[in-house]
């Protein structure tokens, strides 16, 4: 209990501290110092300058066709500036809306490669022209962003911060411990979080890869992302760590179910299967505490196409009245006869 008392009073610290100065001097790209604002047993929250830059201009324009986008955030701001700055900042709104906006928010090399490389994730990744073009522009439209915006989205994510902090600090441990356990594997440690306006048209991603260490990304701006429903969204985003289409104990019982039915896999079960058990685990816990949620699958309408044969079939493995290999076998059968 001293641990997680001392735990609060320190993050209390981090995500209390005064939002950045429009003219305090521009970070070093990928110096990350600055940008840690608090950490947790199994994440490490960010407010990063250059990735906010970036995200906030991608979320104008990018994320892939059909994607929801940002709405400028309108600010007098950037016609005061000097004409040069504001050129800068100009030209590089323009470059992302023409250049940047079918690139998708995770898969993409280039949006994956400014990722990795201003969170300071992967040092290795070799030069690429059409990276350090985004780089130039972003480098000359720093000042602008600084000026008008960067305070503003700072203290946003300090809110946001605070608030995944807060129930990650009480309720993280019973959550790892719960989760851990239904998905049969360990629970990833010290995730890198960052905290941005767009991070995606779903308020919240991780990437990762083999050689890659994962990368979470997280909204300050989308409403759904304050209390229970934060700390499920959370937990849900690191799941992905734990296991996805083709690694992780989850995914390997879900095709041995598969080929003993001699079928096919039914597009993002296990993404489905992700979204339905860290949602449950997070309703026990407000139940616990005397509160009601409902998970953000249900409240979405998230893969409604599974949701009753899930709560048929899975949901006895999460209630212990059956194993997870049984409960994948009547779960796939279901979904699949016909």
């Amino acid at each position: 209990m001293l641990r997680f008392a001392l735990l609060v009073s320190l993050v209390g610290s981090f995500y209390l501290a005064p939002p950045v100065s429009a003219q305090d001097a521009l970070p070093a790209l990928g110096y990350r110092d600055g940008a840690l604002v608090a950490s947790t047993p199994h994440f490490r929250f960010h407010s990063d300058f250059w990735l906010n830059l970036h995200d906030y201009l991608h979320g104008l324009f990018g994320g892939g066709p059909g994607d929801e986008r940002l709405e400028a955030e309108e600010t007098a701001c950037f016609d005061a500036l000097p004409a040069a700055q504001a050129q800068a900042w100009t030209d590089v709104v323009a470059f992302y809306e023409a250049e940047m906006a079918e690139r998708h928010h995770r898969r993409d090399p280039v949006i994956r490669a400014l990722r990795y490389q201003m969170a300071n994730l992967a040092p290795t990744y070799d030069p690429q022209p059409d990276v350090e073009e985004v780089l130039v522009l972003l480098r000359r439209a720093a000042p602008a962003y600084q000026a008008c915006l960067w305070a503003i989205h700072d203290t946003r994510n300090r809110e946001r911060i605070g608030g995944l902090v807060d129930r990650a600090v009480r309720y993280g441990p019973a959550l790892t411990d719960t989760l851990g356990r239904l998905y049969q594997s360990g629970w990833p440690e010290d995730v890198t979080v960052d905290v941005s306006s767009y991070a995606s048209y779903a308020g919240a991603n991780t990437a990762s890869g083999r050689f890659d260490a994962p990368h979470m990304m997280i909204s300050n701006l989308e409403p759904d992302l304050d209390g229970w429903s934060g700390l499920e969204l959370l937990y849900h985003e690191a799941s992905h760590l734990v296991f996805g289409s083709r690694h992780g104990t989850v995914a390997t019982v879900l095709r041995a179910a598969v080929d003993s039915l001699e079928t096919e896999m039914p597009r993002s079960l296990w993404h489905a299967l992700s979204f339905h058990t860290s949602g449950w685990a997070v309703q026990q816990l407000a139940a616990a505490a005397g509160e009601a949620y409902e998970p953000y699958w249900l409240r979405h309408n998230v893969f409604s196409e599974y949701h009753e044969a899930i709560a048929e079939h899975w949901q006895p493995y999460l209630d212990g009245e059956a194993t997870m290999d049984e409960a994948a076998v009547n779960l796939v059968r279901a979904l699949t006869a016909n």
